[in-house]
């Protein structure tokens, strides 16, 4: 597999003058552990991260750039208003910084693994045998179960069994 593992420390600089250029000084970036994520802004702990895979593996620098700057318009938006979602509001800060206004960011990810090579396991439906990839065994049931066979609401019968997903890459 032929891909280029960037630098954090680059994307780590060029997100710190992206946060004080839009008057964030007060506020803290970190990469965190994130695999299903990009990026996400703790609006009271003033803490944007970026997911260190994404950042390390993702091949298209304005992917990157575009997260940074989502995650800044969050912030923004929290100070202006207290609060922040994916509304008009959002969306118009989004704009004025210069990224794509979506909650689903830049587009499709180069990065060079699929969600399955990224989970630590599958968790399987005991009705249908349908496989959710997570990282954490949740107790959570089969949501196209609940919703053909219990009118929608959680039932006991479709928890997931989990176990170890052997195409799991560590990274």
């Amino acid at each position: 597999m032929d891909f280029i593992k960037n630098s954090t420390s680059i994307i780590r600089e060029h997100a710190i003058k992206l946060m004080n250029e839009y008057g964030l000084e007060d506020w803290t970036f970190q990469f965190c552990n994130g695999k299903q994520l990009h990026g996400k802004a703790n609006l009271t702990s003033k803490i944007i991260s970026i997911s260190r895979i994404h950042a390390i593996y993702e091949q298209n620098f304005n992917a990157i750039n575009d997260t940074i700057l989502h995650e800044i318009s969050h912030a923004i938006d929290f100070k202006n208003r207290g609060y922040s979602n994916h509304d008009k509001h959002w969306k118009q800060i989004a704009r004025e910084v210069g990224c794509v206004p979506s909650s689903r960011g830049y587009g499709k990810s180069t990065v060079p693994f699929t969600k399955k090579q990224m989970s630590k396991y599958i968790g399987i439906c005991p009705n249908c045998n349908k496989n959710y990839y997570r990282n954490r065994r949740l107790k959570v049931a089969c949501r196209n179960c609940c919703n053909n066979f219990n009118n929608g609401k959680f039932s006991k019968r479709f928890i997931l069994i989990y176990k170890p997903n052997e195409d799991y890459i560590q990274l």
